[in-house]
């Protein structure tokens, strides 16, 4: 992969515009480019305008799809977490055993519509029921779905779901398919890039939320799909805000390809500047 040109595409979920520095200090000379989608750029190298909620950040991307196409390979990620220090262009692959002709994510669910999840509803089923034309468009491409989902997701479920083909007959068109924190880390081919915002237009209706859009593109894409394991590769979730040396320590002990979330704006400059340090250590001991 080392002739490959690969982009890195860090989504901000909130205008926090004074870590791009910090972003830019942690990353630099491990991609060929490095892009920030941020609704107030001005003054930043390489951050580029983006304007809506962050539960649709897929516009995010739409937005800019002139800007950050033409590259080899693709790694999307967010402002509020962390990839590996040894994680780069020349050994993610091998690292993370990551296949190259793959449209890479976290999960992808089946989402039924007694499913507890809060945006079942709020911005998925909900959004569905009132809006016909997506309702009809989900109810035809609802085959094309069903069996991606069989074909290359099922098979990491089988521990969750005996039956995967049993659940989409009973519930039945339309039915939906989601994934917690989907685009908080991707990979994928350049052309599997074009591809999957191709199918993300398709379904970017107005409240439709974006981890029932992607999961639901990547489905359409038509791109071999590999989901990211929970051990060790997924980032993880955790609400409470420990110090952010540790969670560095986390993700180098565990090997983990991310950590989620980091929330540099909170740290004190001291923590920032001796992260930022040790990260730097790491990556160089790697090399």
């Amino acid at each position: 992969m080392t002739d490959h040109k690969v982009c890195l595409i860090i989504t901000f979920n909130s205008p926090f515009a004074a870590n791009i520095p910090i972003l830019s200090e942690l990353y630099k000379s491990r991609f060929d480019k490095i892009y920030f989608l941020i609704h107030k750029p001005e003054g930043y190298q390489n951050a580029l305008r983006i304007n809506g909620e962050s539960f649709y950040f897929h516009n995010y991307f739409l937005q800019n799809l002139e800007q950050i196409r033409g590259y080899d390979y693709y790694v999307f990620t967010h402002d509020d977490a962390i990839l590996h220090p040894r994680l780069n262009k020349h050994d993610l692959w091998e690292r993370f055993s990551i296949p190259e002709n793959a449209l890479c994510v976290r999960n992808i669910d089946l989402v039924p519509r007694d499913s507890s999840w809060n945006w079942a509803w709020h911005g998925g089923y909900e959004v569905v029921d009132n809006n016909p034309q997506l309702r009809d468009l989900v109810n035809e491409l609802h085959p094309h779905l069903c069996k991606s989902f069989l074909k290359y997701v099922a098979p990491f479920h089988q521990s969750k779901y005996s039956d995967p083909e049993k659940i989409i007959r009973e519930q039945g068109p339309p039915l939906l398919f989601g994934g917690g924190a989907n685009g908080d880390l991707m990979f994928m081919p350049g052309l599997a890039m074009e591809r999957l915002m191709e199918k993300v237009s398709l379904l970017n209706f107005p409240g439709f939320f974006v981890e029932i859009v992607i999961p639901m593109a990547i489905l359409l894409t038509d791109w071999p799909i590999y989901l990211l394991r929970t051990n060790p590769h997924a980032p993880i979730h955790n609400p409470r805000r420990g110090f952010i040396l540790s969670k560095l320590g986390v993700i180098t002990l565990l090997n983990r390809m991310s950590y989620h979330p980091i929330k540099f704006g909170m740290a004190h400059p001291l923590a920032r500047k001796s992260f930022i340090s040790l990260y730097g250590l790491i990556r160089r001991l790697g090399d």
